[in-house]
């Protein structure tokens, strides 16, 4: 024993040592002082962690692995090859290898988990390490000797000596890179990355990793109610992290130069000499010649980029789809093993043991590759969004006006998912056929011919999946354009709510969004359910019958485990096929909008051409440009500008002027690049295309933030010159009367501001931006008072801006005498130019009338009052919420889901249940009947029955005769009853029929919950108070209307019918397995127990997890919009690189939320599905325990086998599709939310008829009007009569309440007190429809939807053709767009884009005169037209108007000189009310001190 009897020296060769006292004395002693020294490292202090990414580390984890693998395999070659001879009767040997192999199991575990590495290896294991490096090399050397004659010695025997010698190299390489850190300097083992950078799962165990254990404090978080925002959650592994994924998926991509170096996203690059040299006079033919390349560029740049991850992934699914077919194979064996009363006891145990090795590994599989599969999906939305983002940004701007925002959106939300979840059915679409072929094929070893039954059923599907999938595809393409629509018309609704409110246009709009939705549904009603392998049971278990075979319950069961199997790939195939069909509809838009022309700074401007000397700073040269590329066909009728030459020199003051539509802006946008160059040359140097053009576009853009934020716009606060800039402005008054200052919040486009503010705060922001050097001003004289008007061209143009260069457009033109330059434009044409002094004087001639301008407050439509007013109702913590959205806490409410049942309808609910439950008993009747049979050959005993059937008898029957299956004597009689076939059948058919109304009722059940929410929606939006749409940002609204609604219709429905089936057909496995084993009923009492405190504990978190993921994506789409919406603003100041990183900082925001709530999926579904294997476990050893005692029934035992086998589905499926379910319910709930909002009080007591008022009389009494509780009053006891068809002027300085006034006439806001009669009608009594459609209202900010201008013109359709030409032709709108009456039909663009400022303003004028109301009310519409147009104008309101009552609130002071009477407003009091020559002569007068204001006027 142990080599006591024995010598030390070998007795048959003396020169080498005994062999057992090497393995025993010597090496034994070194392994085992190995694991001692292992295993105290493995209790030592230090955190276990896979996050040690150090290259050396990981290289050691290797060969210590190598190690680990060359122990094994010395083991099999000694005692399991065939070659082995192991000396069984010494123990010796056997002691040492268990020693070697437990020593180098315990120190791989080390190694891997423990960072042994930093500061250095420990010393303890380094000498175990070497002592057993000398111990194996003493052993090497005496084998070696032993084995010097190859020829006489065994196979064994050089097979170990081999592998010893391969394990001593690398032993030796594993001491080398130990020996490593002991050096002064341990720079190969410092941590790459920063352990604070990085997030919980990088720094996961091994064992925490593959348990989902890192998740556990988020997870108890959201059990405790504790997350509320993103930094309650995990934090993002690196690889997701958006900006590098967008480095290398975009460097992937097609012209990715374009992406990643272009100076529109960072004008740095023209200062970079090899950019400009390698880039400079590029001749860009992507877009002239059709090319192959431009084809599947998107397809090919995600393939080269994540095509990689993705087939390991394939590899995933592979061994998934392998490992399923253990559970029916080894259910076989162990209904076979229970049959046999003889079969050995071992066996039983070895197929119990492997079942719960198979469903475990399986099981583990099938998780982890789940969880990768979504964070590679996440990867591919993160760089899909991205992409789409900066082909925004970069793309030419006529171009991005051929798609609406809506459509933009619906490219980042829909089309991104239809793409992503195109991944999974990829792996799909050849995993379920793979599936398919090998279920087949065990079905036909276990049944034989049968199974070709099967396959003819399934070869006849599979023409009709690929007409489903080609009728499904075709109608998704239909689907994605009437969500565009709709996505897009509910944009212009919200742009123009308060115009269409005032209106009365809610019918007319409500009308065009039903039309669009009802067609979007009744597109998306596609649903195909088959009920395929119930069927196929039926069929081939009937034919194997009547082929003259007898049914075993081993054949049965395992054929039943079989057929369950195929449920998923005959059920999912189709809609597999469909998914990829979708996501290339999806492709093929994504790559329409990505193939539009990028804008090309350095084709459009001509670099390093000027003079050096730096005076003429851009140089324009007989440059032809137009808003779209001319083709060679294409006529002129677009508008351009044309022989275009203009020299801007540094510090010069440019003035552009001209009639509405002559071209003003277009040389500005030419300026900036954004019109088409078709001819000549745009000189200017590098530099001041870097520095890019200090912008005041028309069309105010603001940025959703605080007032400071939008005029320091990224740049660093300078104090003193920031306050210069407040005040040449004329800000500072404004500030003081804010809540915040210039803290406060502005708002959705600046929605809390008035447009004076606006047009102010854009003005400050070029301003404040000193280091540019020209100045493109756009009309921003056009919206403030005269007496602001003169400030800013003092304090502003002519102080702060004087050293600049500043190019101004505007009607003012008397502010234009000190220019030193003068363009007068004209249809496109600079037809005269000079000095201000020389060409104003001669206009002034001409247009009189400019002499008697005065700038009234600019109020308009944003009401100034009621926005600061609400502002300072709201406290500090508020404020700094309010651009987040209102997120809810918990449970879904039940409220919620009474509503969405209440939505389907209790008949069609109660329904949908019915037939859920008789579709799951009739398939567990037809499963357990086919367990009865098995187990009672003989029926007769049930049925008392003699009838017998004829079956084929296999040994007299001879397919290959003609006559084979007409003899009589290839029939034999059976003793199964026709009765058993009969009731089988029925129960089979009755299945199919159940599921089949099932899917028909989940489909219709959908779609009428889908119309009645979206329905009740758009109600509530177009009820709610005007104040609800001022406080909430469009991309909150825009979310509810397409991605939730997209959940509501497609998502929810899918998701909840999958969870009904679950939870039932749980109930049904459960149940039936209880039957056949009661011993099994007793295991479910603790695992039940488990289960609903792992459920519960999820779902709190799970919850709060889709809610931050939705709010969380809000940020985006207004981010998205805002740029989208000021994208000249942003690529003038050169911001798009700033703009980008927003964008990146927005996804990052809902990527951690959306892979933290995945990931808590994942940690559900390994608890979940380990609970399934111990079930599966335990049904194996009671199956064998019974055995034992011989109480095994076979047909109950492979039936409780065959149903609990789809238990780890079913499990982790029900709580799944139940969270999945809570999630999408999250998107009733926020359309749910819509029943609160603020709504208007619409109703009225008093009728009213259609010719009412017949006069248009109004009066104010004692009316006080507040828009909070707590703030001023904006009107204060007003008091005054209008008689029928007077005029009156209101005019007043900022803030005074003349808009308030409008407010309460048209109940935008209610009053407090007193009364406001029409016609002596009180108005608050009235029906508010009914009041609003007896007054009209021109904005100052117009608002034009896309349609035709005719549509425009009279969107309720009651004028003719006539009646509108006539209009057009009184207020000179024909001559501005086109004298030919075929221009009613032109199209209108979203917004009006194909329009000018003043084109715009004209047809809403036009609008207003043509709806012929009693009552006008214009609220400053001519700011933005020339005089000439707006003597027309006026002329059309005096001769149109003449007996209707009008409301003008005052912009240029002569447009109310023949008023009857004027109302002169002051701190929301009445100060003056009579007529203009009274109060003229009343030198003491408020309207006096105005008029006086005005220097010109006294002229």
């Amino acid at each position: 024993m142990f080599c006591l009897n024995e010598s030390i020296i070998d007795a048959d060769q003396p020169n080498l040592l005994n062999q057992c006292y090497i393995d025993f004395y010597l090496i034994s002693p070194c392994y085992l002082l190995l694991s001692i020294t292992s295993a105290f490292a493995a209790g030592s202090r230090g955190d276990l962690g896979r996050n040690r990414q150090v290259p050396l580390l990981k290289f050691n984890r290797f060969v210590s692995f190598i190690l680990f693998c060359i122990t094994i395999a010395e083991l099999v070659c000694k005692y399991s090859m065939p070659f082995s001879q192991p000396e069984l009767d010494k123990s010796e040997s056997l002691i040492v290898h268990c020693y070697k192999l437990t020593s180098l199991l315990i120190h791989n575990f080390v190694i891997i988990n423990k960072n042994l590495f930093i500061p250095r290896f420990p010393l303890k294991i380094l000498i175990s390490i070497v002592l057993t490096f000398f111990a194996n090399c003493i052993n090497f050397l005496n084998s070696f000797e032993r084995l010097k004659n190859f020829n006489i010695q065994n196979q064994g025997e050089k097979c170990n000596l081999i592998l010893l010698a391969n394990f001593l190299f690398f032993l030796l390489v594993y001491l080398i890179f130990i020996l490593s850190s002991y050096r002064k300097k341990v720079q190969g083992f410092v941590f790459l990355n920063d352990d604070i950078n990085q997030s919980e799962e990088d720094t996961a165990s091994y064992y925490s990793y593959l348990t989902f254990g890192w998740l556990k404090p988020v997870m108890k978080k959201g059990y405790e109610r504790g997350i509320s925002s993103a930094n309650d959650l995990t934090k993002l592994p690196k690889y997701l992290i958006t900006r590098l994924i967008n480095l290398n998926f975009m460097s992937n991509y097609v012209n990715a130069d374009d992406y990643l170096k272009n100076p529109i996203i960072d004008p740095s690059l023209l200062q970079d000499m090899n950019f400009m040299e390698t880039h400079l006079n590029y001749e860009d033919v992507e877009f002239n010649v059709t090319s192959l390349l431009a084809k599947n560029k998107l397809i090919k740049t995600l393939v080269k980029s994540f095509g990689r991850d993705f087939l390991f992934l394939g590899f995933l699914r592979l061994a998934n789809d392998m490992l399923g077919f253990s559970g029916p194979i080894l259910l076989n064996q162990l209904v076979q093993f229970v049959q046999v009363e003889a079969s050995e006891l071992k066996n039983g145990i070895f197929y119990a043991i492997a079942l719960f090795f198979s469903t475990l590994i399986g099981s583990l599989i099938n998780i982890h590759f789940t969880n990768l599969l979504n964070k590679f999906c996440l990867r591919v939305r993160s760089a899909l969004i991205s992409l789409v983002y900066r082909k925004a940004v970069i793309v030419k701007f006529n171009e991005l006006n051929e798609y609406s925002i809506g459509q933009i959106v619906n490219f980042m939300s829909i089309d991104t998912d239809s793409i992503v979840n195109a991944f999974p059915s990829f792996h799909s679409c050849w995993s379920l056929p793979f599936q398919l072929v090998i279920t087949l094929y065990l079905l036909y070893l276990q049944i034989g011919l049968s199974f070709i039954v099967g396959v003819i059923f399934v070869i006849i599907l599979i023409p009709i999946n690929k007409f489903l999938s080609d009728f499904i595809g075709k109608v998704q393409v239909k689907m994605m354009n009437f969500k565009d629509q709709r996505v897009k018309l509910m944009t212009e609704f919200l742009d123009g709510i308060r115009v269409i409110k005032f209106c009365a246009w809610e019918d007319y709009f409500l009308k065009r969004i039903k039309i669009i939705r009802e067609q979007e549904l009744d597109a998306g009603c596609v649903y195909f359910w088959a009920s395929t392998p119930i069927l196929m049971s039926v069929m081939t278990f009937s034919t194997y019958v009547w082929l003259g075979n007898v049914l075993t319950p081993a054949k049965v069961f395992t054929s039943l485990s079989l057929f369950n199997m195929l449920i998923m790939p005959l059920n999912n195939f189709p809609w597999v096929v469909n998914g990829l069909v979708q996501s290339m509809v999806s492709i093929r838009r994504l790559e329409k909008f990505l193939n539009l022309e990028n804008l090309k700074w350095l084709q459009y401007y001509s670099f390093n051409e000027l003079e050096k000397s730096g005076k003429i700073l851009v140089d324009v040269r007989a440059a032809d440009l137009n808003w779209k590329k001319i083709q060679n066909n294409d006529s002129n009728e677009n508008r351009f500008l044309s022989d275009v030459c203009l020299k801007i020199k540094k510090g010069d003051f440019i003035g552009v002027i001209g009639k509405v539509g002559s071209g003003k802006t277009s040389i500005l946008f030419s300026l900036m690049a954004e019109m088409e160059k078709n001819k000549g040359k745009l000189r200017m140097s590098t530099e001041i295309c870097e520095q890019g053009f200090a912008y005041v576009g028309q069309e105010v853009w603001i940025q959703q933030g605080t007032i400071r934020e939008n005029i320091l716009f990224g740049l660093e606060m300078d104090t003193e010159f920031y306050k210069r800039v407040l005040d040449a402005c004329c800000l500072e008054a404004d500030l003081e009367n804010l809540p915040y200052g210039d803290e406060t919040p502005v708002g959705e486009n600046g929605i809390c501001l008035s447009g004076g503010q606006k047009a102010r705060v854009t003005l400050a922001r070029a301003c404040y931006d000193k280091k540019k050097e020209i100045y493109l001003l756009d009309d921003p004289l056009s919206a403030v008072d005269a007496h602001v008007c003169r400030h800013l061209v003092k304090m502003c143009l002519n102080g702060i801006l004087k050293d600049k260069t500043k190019i101004l457009c505007t009607h003012h033109i008397e502010y234009l005498l000190n220019a030193d330059l003068v363009l007068v434009v004209e249809d496109g044409k600079i037809v005269e130019s000079g000095k201000g002094s020389d060409i104003i004087p001669k206009r002034l001639k001409v247009e009189k009338s400019s002499y008697y301008s005065l700038n009234e407050n600019q109020d308009e439509k944003s009401i100034e009052f009621e926005n600061v007013d609400w502002l300072q109702k709201l406290k500090e913590e508020e404020m700094r919420k309010k651009d987040e959205e209102e997120k809810e806490h918990g449970v879904i409410n039940y409220r919620v889901w009474k509503y969405y049942c209440s939505s389907v309808g209790i008949l069609l609910c109660s329904l949908t249940v019915l037939f859920l439950a008789l579709m799951q008993t009739t398939r567990n009747l037809t499963d357990y009947w086919l367990s009865y049979w098995t187990q009672n050959n003989d029926l007769d005993s049930l049925f008392d029955l003699s009838n017998k059937t004829l079956v084929l008898n296999p040994q007299k029957t001879y397919f290959f005769t003609p006559k084979g299956l007409l003899n009589d004597a290839s029939y034999q009689p059976h003793q199964q009853t026709t009765q058993f076939f009969v009731i089988y059948g029925i129960l089979g058919i009755s299945n199919t029929l159940f599921t089949l109304f099932r899917a028909f009722l989940f489909a219709y059940s959908g779609i009428s919950a889908g119309r009645f929410i979206h329905e009740t929606l758009i109600q509530n939006l177009v009820t709610a108070s005007i104040r609800y749409f001022d406080n909430t940002p469009k991309g909150q609204i825009l979310n509810r209307l397409s991605t939730d609604m997209y959940a509501i219709d497609d998502s929810l429905p899918f998701i909840l019918n999958i969870f009904l089936a679950n939870m039932f057909g749980l109930v049904g496995i459960l149940t039936v397995t209880c039957i056949s084993l009661p011993w099994f009923g007793l295991s479910l009492i603790p695992l039940s127990l488990i289960y609903y405190s792992i459920q519960n504990y999820y779902r709190w978190t799970s919850r709060e997890l889709k809610r931050l993921s939705s709010v969380s994506l809000s940020p985006l789409y207004t981010h998205f919009h805002e740029t989208i919406r000021g994208i000249v603003t942003i690529r003038a100041f050169r911001k798009v690189k700033k703009f980008c990183k927003q964008n990146e900082e927005y996804l990052n925001k809902f990527i951690q939320a959306t892979y933290n709530s995945q990931a808590a999926s994942q940690w559900l579904s390994f608890r979940l599905q380990m609970i399934s294997v111990v079930m599966i476990t335990m049904v194996g050893l009671i199956a064998v325990v019974q055995h034992i005692y011989g109480t095994a029934n076979a047909s109950l035992i492979g039936l409780a086998l065959s149903y609990i086998l789809s238990v780890t589905g079913l499990l982790n499926g029900l709580i799944g599709s139940f969270s999945e379910t809570e999630k999408e319910m999250v998107s009733v709930e926020r359309a749910y939310q819509f029943k609160n909002l603020e709504s208007e009080n619409w109703h009225g007591i008093e009728q009213v008829t259609e010719a009412w008022p017949e006069n248009g009389q109004i009066e104010f009494q004692n009316v006080n009007l507040r828009y909070t509780g707590e703030s001023q009053l904006a009107l204060n006891n007003v008091s005054f009569f209008v008689y029928p068809g007077e005029k009156i002027g209101i005019c007043g300085r900022t803030g005074s309440g003349k808009s308030s006034l409008l407010m309460a006439i048209f109940r935008a806001c209610e009053i407090e007190s007193g009364k406001i009669a029409i016609d002596n009608k009180n108005i608050q009594s009235i029906n508010l429809n009914d009041l609003r459609k007896t007054m009209s209202i021109i904005p100052q900010d117009p608002f034009l939807f896309e349609s035709t201008l005719r549509e425009n013109l009279d969107p309720l359709g009651t004028k003719n053709d006539d009646e509108i030409w006539s209009m057009f032709l009184e207020t000179g709108l024909d001559k501005k767009l086109n004298k030919n009456r075929d221009i009613l039909n032109m199209i209108i663009e979203e917004r009006g884009k194909n329009l000018s400022s003043g084109e715009k303003q004209l047809i809403c004028i036009v609008r207003a005169i043509l709806a012929n109301r009693k009552i006008i009310c214009i609220d400053e519409a001519t700011a933005q037209v020339d005089f000439e147009t707006d003597s027309l104008i006026q002329n059309a309101i005096r001769t149109k108007f003449k007996n209707t009552t009008v409301l003008t609130i005052a912009h240029r002071i002569q447009t109310i000189f023949d008023y009857d009477r004027i109302l002169v407003m002051d701190n929301g009091n009445i100060a003056e009310f009579d007529t203009v020559q009274n109060l003229i002569n009343n030198k003491n007068s408020l309207f006096y001190s105005l008029v006086n204001e005005s220097t010109n006027l006294k002229k």
